[in-house]
């Protein structure tokens, strides 16, 4: 996740810039704050329950096209959700990007991550499809 600390969600999570966590009941939650929604809110797209299981490799990826006014989140190159997102482009914030952990909770990914990127543009989804 990419925001500022503490990640306290203190008022409504609008800290944070983006994050895309696992939940234990095998969802992907991708959140993330538009420039006019700070001190507001963050918007949440969440993909359906079950489709991540222990033990699997997936490739995931979110991605926010302001332009577009979407937030999307694909796994294994198929879009498995798609949500409304403010067209005012993501909030900046001075906090590190961090992968795989949250220090405000104390806790920590159990599992492995390889390949991270972060692209300065909204990828299509050709090009998501295209990816090793």
């Amino acid at each position: 996740w990419k925001g500022n600390t503490p990640d306290t969600c203190i008022p409504n999570c609008e800290n944070r810039e983006y994050a895309l966590w696992l939940h234990t009941s095998g969802f992907l939650h991708f959140n993330s704050t538009s420039q006019d929604n700070v001190g507001i809110g963050q918007t949440l797209c969440d993909t359906p329950s079950g489709i991540i299981s222990a033990g699997t490799w997936y490739h995931v990826a979110g991605v926010i096209d302001s332009d577009a006014g979407t937030m999307s989140t694909y796994v294994n190159g198929v879009l498995r959700a798609n949500c409304p997102y403010s067209n005012a482009g993501i909030r900046t914030t001075t906090g590190p990007f961090r992968i795989g952990n949250n220090p405000s909770w104390d806790s920590a990914l159990n599992g492995s991550i390889d390949d991270v990127r972060i692209y300065s543009y909204a990828l299509t989804a050709a090009e998501i499809s295209a990816l090793p």
